[in-house]
């Protein structure tokens, strides 16, 4: 998922890089609907490492009442290892629960490991998935001020048309209705909000 997103990051820069001289207003759409794209991937992501690292502080807690029943096991063992044998404690007994205790250590130790592995590989994707969603929020930025200089441009191309001495009038005639038409469906139709 992660090589995805940055192969979609890279085209999309890419894109720009090549078409930097005059992109369409097509072009820029589909940059920010990728850019969008890619931000609610993120967040689906976010909110699956929250989940994780919910589960995780609950294995955390477990393993903390793990490492405290053991310690409480391996003190009661020290305890009747060195009371007087008026118990009749039979050795037997003391062997297993020593065996006991240290199998009970060894997996509390994986486990541990194992703990500690998933937190630092949560933190680590959780870093690239913020430099994912930074890069995303750049690429839609630049797709925004893209389309601001595309609106800007196509305005000033047709008031400058419209100024211009035409020989043939009737043919060249731009009225305020086509200059108002020619803004809300060319200019205004370049749309990031959704």
């Amino acid at each position: 998922m992660q090589a995805v997103c940055k192969d979609m990051i890279k085209d999309m820069q890419t894109n720009i890089q090549n078409n930097n001289s005059s992109p369409t207003p097509q072009q820029v759409n589909n940059q920010g609907s990728e850019a969008r794209d890619i931000k609610r991937e993120v967040d689906s992501y976010v909110e699956e490492f929250i989940r994780l690292d919910t589960e995780l502080d609950e294995i955390k807690v477990s393993l903390s009442n793990m490492e405290c029943l053991l310690s409480t096991a391996a003190s009661y063992l020290k305890e009747a290892r060195t009371t007087p044998r008026s118990n009749k404690v039979k050795y037997s007994l003391l062997y297993n629960l020593h065996k006991a205790i240290s199998k009970v250590k060894s997996s509390y130790a994986s486990l541990n490991v194992c703990y500690v592995d998933a937190t630092y590989s949560l933190e680590k994707a959780c870093v690239i998935f913020r430099d994912i969603n930074n890069k995303a929020d750049d690429a839609l930025a630049e797709a925004l001020k893209e389309s601001k200089d595309i609106r800007y441009n196509m305005f000033s191309a047709l008031l400058l048309d419209k100024s211009q001495p035409n020989t043939n009038k009737k043919a060249n005639i731009v009225d305020n209705n086509e200059i108002e038409n020619f803004l809300f469906i060319n200019l205004f139709s370049l749309d990031f909000n959704n």
